[in-house]
């Protein structure tokens, strides 16, 4: 057993917690991630629902 969990332990062992400016960085690029792929499903939406009832009628 002690070989399975060999590998997550060496992972453990180099995890640090990052910096500010670390942190900062990547919560930036996570928000803009997440508002871009928010956009796009908002886009698919109104392709969806919003944009055939004026095309109907």
């Amino acid at each position: 057993m002690r070989e399975q969990v060999e590998p997550y332990l060496n992972v453990v062992r180099l995890a640090r917690k990052p910096g500010r400016e670390e942190f900062w960085k990547v919560a930036k690029i996570t928000a803009a991630g997440m508002l871009i792929i928010g956009g796009m499903g908002f886009l698919v939406y109104l392709l969806m629902d919003v944009f055939p009832r004026y095309m109907v009628g």
